[in-house]
């Protein structure tokens, strides 16, 4: 069979082929990624041309994609020069990794690739599931059967079709990364002259130099990176400042002209804005407390003052014995949902979040059920305002109970328990506070409400809204990674649930995010929280397909008197995916109990919801393949294994379609975007296709 004809053959089975150069392994298209084809008529005029010249061109077959919407991974085992590819594969299997039967071909040097399908490409890169076995994937090629380099063929020994590839591998390779379609714009007020003097510093000093054959490209990427995090606003004063601090003691030096392209990349494609680690653009100076600590306890170690405190004794952090006396699960206030710990609640304004929640305090006091959560230890509640005095506090909590149809006995003991710590107006009363120096310090609020209520029993204390109790949001994580230390003290020492209760931004407001870092500001909160709750209105227009009510609840949708309470994060508990659902009538609330009756209706709102977030994304400029968008799953409200099954029939029943970027919208190997279908909605069955 001819070269051509091998080309044929297996695009009609689903791969992607492209010419390479004969008797090598280089690709003899430029663009070999776009120019990749099932197309045979593509195929043969190509060949023909290639014939023209030499009547041996070689085969190549991109491992991005397959089929119609599936991708390859094709494990490339080494055996020569000593490589342990084969030795890898049989210890995989001994440690109960074993591989598939699968599609296999036998290489020109002795080794093997094994070929796999998978719903969307993952990571390359070598050596990555064992040594001497390579992973081709997201915007590689393999030389396919039917290619001779040197003498050698390339020969099909295994000739069934690719099986899909097991979980353990796409979790070893992992997810290539979504990349945003334009760099992130530098910190403002970075001084060039200070971040200049940073930079050349840790070139010459702290840079570790880049070494060919052992990660070069990856430091260089990484030096880069460092280089814009200290506050050099552009490549080109990147490239510069390394070709003269930092090249020379790099073993080859590189070549300007890649060096640059590496300083591009880093520019491009990190994560961080330029200027992300500038002291100067982290903190603002403001006035520290007077009182400084006593001469006696302190120290100046080069200019520095360190407190004199005793060192960590190692027998008090051992963990001890856990097996013999096996420790307590994480504690709750309320079932599964208050843990003795800190966590927030975002939301936009407006919603009568704070009415709602004396509501929630009417319960924790009472000990009544809260949501169809047990209450297991009812107490006082403590709300600190810097929003609403305590006199709009006093009229709402009178107009709840009212609502409630509290008994005088329960009224007495909401008198009793109920506190509001009015701090409105009081704007030096933060929990974190930041020194003349930039330093971010625990001021003395949080001791000040320990020792005051520390014999009270709190079942929970709240801040509102939380940005009021920061040093500002100028200091974003650093700020907000203080607030739930402070938080998690309180929780600690008072035995209680701490929440902080704030705002939205309104980019999230307006695009109707729901994740645990839908909170205004930085990550730090929703990373630090134990818990994050999300409360949204209910539109039953525009969300009734990714969220379909209870059929009790849908007069109140209507009437737009229902909201939902997402629960997006619940670190010591399962955490729902369904969100409880809240009527609102005036200053009553009742919860509404339910769920789509069916699995297909289930399904298909879920998908709803993947296809949402996708298109929200779409409109911000950012664009996901299918690791990468299961990667988010806890910003539309799932697990990963359910976003895994939801985006995978997505993809096959044509709800989520793969798409070309343009040859102007491309970075790197990036070069396709999942686009939500909504117009045609997939047919369901009765049964689920999940079990």
């Amino acid at each position: 069979m001819s070269k051509v004809d091998c080309a044929v053959a297996l695009a009609r089975r689903g791969f992607h082929i492209f010419p390479v150069a004969p008797d090598v392994k280089t690709p003899a298209v430029t663009g070999w990624q776009e120019w990749a084809t099932r197309d045979k008529n593509k195929i043969r005029a190509r060949w023909k041309l290639d014939r023209d010249a030499s009547p041996d061109a070689n085969i190549g077959i991109a491992t991005g994609k397959f089929g119609e919407n599936q991708a390859l991974i094709v494990l490339d085992i080494d055996t020569k020069a000593g490589k342990q590819g084969a030795e890898s594969i049989k210890k995989l299997a001994a440690d109960g990794y074993p591989l598939p039967a699968t599609f296999t071909v036998i290489t020109a040097s002795g080794g093997w690739h094994k070929y796999y399908t998978a719903p969307q490409p993952v990571k390359q890169g070598v050596n990555v599931i064992g040594p001497g076995v390579d992973i081709r994937s997201n915007g590689g090629y393999v030389v396919g059967p039917g290619s001779t380099i040197k003498g050698r063929d390339y020969e099909i020994t295994d000739n069934r079709e690719p099986v899909p590839a097991p979980a353990w591998v796409i979790e070893k390779c992992g997810a290539p990364r979504a990349r945003t379609e334009t760099a992130p714009a530098p910190v403002k007020g970075v001084d060039l002259t200070a971040a200049t003097a940073r930079a050349i510093h840790y070139l010459q000093h702290d840079a570790p130099p880049a070494i060919e054959g052992s990660g070069g490209d990856a430091t260089t990427y990484a030096t880069a990176a460092r280089v814009k995090d200290l506050g050099i606003p552009n490549a080109g004063t990147c490239a510069a400042l390394m070709i003269e601090h930092w090249n020379g003691r790099c073993s080859p030096p590189w070549d300007a002209d890649d060096l640059r392209a590496k300083c591009r990349n880093a520019f491009t494609y990190g994560l961080n804005p330029p200027g992300a680690a500038a002291p100067e653009a982290i903190f603002s100076i403001v006035p520290a407390p007077d009182a400084m600590p006593s001469p006696a306890l302190i120290t100046d170690r080069g200019g520095y003052l360190v407190p004199n405190l005793p060192p960590f004794n190692p027998n008090e952090s051992r963990i001890g014995d856990i097996f013999t006396n096996p420790p307590v699960r994480p504690r709750f206030i309320v079932q599964d949902f208050y843990p003795v710990a800190c966590g927030q609640e975002n939301s936009v304004g407006g919603l009568g979040k704070t009415t709602r929640r004396l509501w929630e305090a009417v319960h924790l006091i009472l000990g009544r059920p809260l949501y169809g959560y047990p209450v297991l230890r009812s107490g006082p509640v403590l709300i600190v305002t810097k929003e609403d005095g305590a006199d709009i506090f006093r009229y709402r909590m009178h107009r709840v109970a009212m609502a409630m149809d509290l008994s005088p006995a329960d009224q007495k003991r909401i008198t009793q328990n109920l506190h509001v710590l009015d701090l409105t107006g009081d704007v030096a009363a933060r929990l974190v506070a930041v020194d003349r120096e930039g330093n971010l310090y625990a001021t003395d609020l949080a001791e000040r409400i320990y020792c005051g209520y520390r014999r009270e029993g709190l079942a929970q204390v709240s801040f509102d809204p939380w940005n009021g109790f920061s040093p500002g949001e100028r200091f974003v994580n650093d700020a907000e990674a203080a607030l739930m230390v402070a938080g998690a003290m309180l929780s600690r020492e008072l035995d209680c649930n701490t929440c902080y209760v704030g705002h939205v931004s309104k980019t999230v407001a307006r695009q109707g995010i729901i994740d645990a870092h839908s909170g205004r500001g930085g990550a730090a909160m929703g990373d630090n929280a134990r818990f994050v709750f999300n409360y949204v209105p209910h539109d039953q227009k525009e969300d009734s397909k990714a969220w379909p009510a209870p059929a009790e609840a849908e007069r109140a949708a209507a009437q737009g008197n229902l909201f939902r309470l997402h629960i997006t994060k619940q670190s010591y508990a399962k955490r729902p995916t369904e969100p409880v659902w809240i009527e609102r009538q005036g200053y009553g609330f009742t919860v509404h109990q339910g769920a789509p009756a069916t699995p297909a209706a289930r399904l298909e709102a879920e998908g709803e919801r993947v296809k949402a977030f996708v298109q929200q994304e779409l409109e911000r400029g950012i664009r996901y393949m299918g690791r990468p968008l299961e990667e988010q799953h806890d910003r539309y409200g799932m697990g990963r294994n359910k976003a895994r099954q939801v985006i995978g029939w997505l993809i096959s029943a044509g709800g989520l379609i793969e798409r070309q970027l343009s040859e102007s919208e491309r970075r790197g190997k990036f070069t396709q975007y999942l686009e939500p279908v909504f117009p045609q909605a997939p047919e369901l069955g009765t049964a689920d296709p999940f079990q």
